[in-house]
């Protein structure tokens, strides 16, 4: 279940991510300033080895030489082994400046990683450490850099790696013995799986790509954060964090909780959320669809303590905030200013011009605002209540009479041309559900079940559109959100053969394939960044539907055996 292919390696709470590269694995760091993976160092083999892991550890087989590896705290991974040793290669970047390493009195060695403005500091508890680092004089680098671990007399040799921010920072492998880190590791995992009451081994993957994905409080997380993956993709964009939220409100209400405040912890004066949020940096040149108000009504189904009125009041103040920065910093029809705005970062609908008016976007302010209104009502805030409420009403029908004309389409937010687009994005406003008109929950129905039901799940643009991309990111893979978004909608509106069908067919791709940022739609194919959290809560929030061929659900196309 758990191997290189699908998943890598990490463990609830820490910043250090081990994956696999050409012989060998490559041990990274998530901490950096634009959501990505930094690496340290990377252990190469003659050939590759055999690498299993369990989610407390890590183990490697090459011949007679054993390797194990364990995390512990945010920045730390012990290791050891029996054998010839291993050796670690410090993974240069072209131009980059090492200023030293300092070989401490009991053979520990501290490296000044400057690409990652950190300390590795590496202490031995069995066996030493010799250091292969040519450096020219006069020169302020090394060429290279690699650390050998020799083992002892008896053949065994154990090391601790800690990565620091400071150069006064206190080294905590002494506190802690290799076999007293498997097994903190060992029972936080045991325990967190019991929550998911897990009868697959997808489930318990889904389970392990999470808590894998943890990272402890700090800086700009201000609480334990599920990042979206430490393969890649290692930060939390705002309403990526949403659906993270939503797949494990019945599971860990705090957890839950803390993902969904965590963008709001660091709006800024007007209201507006951060686009993506890293523990050093944040990233405000985007935004993402205001969809929270949509997902806390379903956090509230999953589990009742998100309507207690402490967590309400909490929830009421900071989304009325942002909502109001919407209605107030948008235009008078509140518009993305950029692919990236609409989460569907380079969707068809965006080719004609980058500032849209869509009725999706309406209809999330929309529910936003009926959210708002029945928490006001629920706070005794009265004049909120009414405010919001047409409000709600108003972006409604503003939605609907708008953006449709026998089909639905966006508009140019600057010219206010309306043109038509193969995208799913704009059928996102069947949130709206009862509100629609008949023709135009007709036409959303048909154009799901025609034209975007693939055989892997809701494809984000018409599979018989010519700008459809087999791998082309929003323009035709299958995407979390939109299906955790559109088959609940279809299943509360009444269209529950469709839903299922819709869930049975992603769940099933991503059985087959892994829990990827994205799939293809037509071939089972996973796509862009693997071990994915948003990807595995979707998979566990769209609930028991497995495949079921004989449904009544004619594809006209035949996709459903490309």
């Amino acid at each position: 279940m758990y191997n290189f292919g699908r998943n890598n390696f990490s463990a609830r709470g820490s910043y250090l991510s081990i994956d696999n590269c050409e012989n060998g694995f490559r041990l990274s760091t998530i901490r950096g300033w634009k959501g990505g993976v930094y690496e340290i160092f990377r252990v190469v083999y003659d050939k590759m080895p055999d690498i299993s892991f369990t989610p407390w550890e890590m183990s490697v087989s090459e011949g007679t030489n054993v390797q194990n590896f364990c995390f512990f705290g945010s920045d730390g991974l012990y290791f050891k082994g029996k054998g010839s040793g291993i050796t670690l290669e410090y993974c240069e970047y072209p131009d980059t400046y090492i200023a030293n390493y300092v070989i401490k009195e009991n053979g520990s060695v501290n490296l000044c990683d400057y690409k990652n403005d950190c300390f590795e500091w590496l202490t031995p508890k069995k066996g030493s450490i010799e250091i292969e680092a040519p450096r020219k004089k006069g020169e302020v680098k090394c060429d290279y850099i690699k650390l050998h671990i020799i083992p002892d007399d008896n053949g065994e040799f154990e090391a601790a790696l800690e990565q620091f921010f400071s150069p006064s920072s206190v080294l905590r492998c002494y506190d802690y013995s290799y076999d007293d880190c498997v097994n903190i590791q060992k029972k936080d995992y045991t325990e967190w799986e019991k929550k998911f009451d897990t009868d697959n081994e997808y489930q318990k993957e889904c389970a392990y790509v999470i808590w894998s994905n943890i990272v402890n409080k700090g800086g700009n997380f201000t609480y334990d954060s599920v990042i979206m993956s430490k393969a890649g993709m290692s930060a939390v964009w705002t309403w990526d964090n949403c659906i993270n939220a939503l797949g494990i409100a019945d599971k860990d209400f705090e957890l839950a909780m803390g993902q969904f405040l965590m963008p709001y912890d660091n709006m800024d004066e007007f209201g507006c959320l951060p686009d993506s949020i890293c523990d050093s940096v944040m990233s405000r040149a985007y935004v993402k669809p205001p969809i929270q108000g949509w997902i806390y009504k379903h956090m509230i189904e999953r589990d009742k303590r998100f309507a207690r009125r402490e967590n309400l009041a909490r929830v009421y103040s900071v989304m009325k905030k942002n909502t109001d920065w919407w209605l107030n910093f948008r235009g008078e029809t509140p518009f993305y200013t950029h692919g990236n705005d609409s989460g569907a970062d380079n969707a068809t609908c965006f080719d004609k011009s980058e500032r849209i008016e869509t009725s999706e976007l309406l209809a999330f302010l929309s529910i936003q605002c009926d959210f708002l209104s029945e928490t006001a009502r629920i706070l005794g805030m009265h004049t909120d209540k009414r405010v919001y409420k047409m409000l709600a009403d108003e972006l409604a029908q503003k939605a609907i009479d708008g953006y449709w004309d026998g089909r639905i389409f966006v508009r140019d937010a600057v010219t206010k041309e309306p043109y038509y687009s193969d995208s799913l994005m704009p059928l996102r406003m069947i949130v709206l559900k009862d509100k629609l008109p008949v023709e135009i929950r007709d036409y959303i129905i048909e154009k799901i079940k025609d034209h975007h039901l693939s055989v892997n799940g809701i494809a984000s643009e018409a599979y018989d559109s010519p700008l459809f991309e087999k791998n082309g990111y929003w323009r035709g893979a299958v995407w979390a959100p939109d299906q955790v978004i559109i088959i609940t909608a279809l299943r509360e509106m009444g269209y529950t053969q469709l839903a299922d069908e819709a869930a049975g067919r992603y769940k099933h791709a991503l059985e087959v394939i892994g829990f990827n940022e994205n799939i293809s739609a037509v071939s089972m194919e996973a796509l862009r960044c693997k071990s994915y959290t948003w990807t595995a809560s979707a998979y566990l929030y769209l609930g028991d539907c497995r495949m079921q061929p004989q449904c009544g659900m004619q594809l006209q196309c035949g996709m459903r055996n490309a």
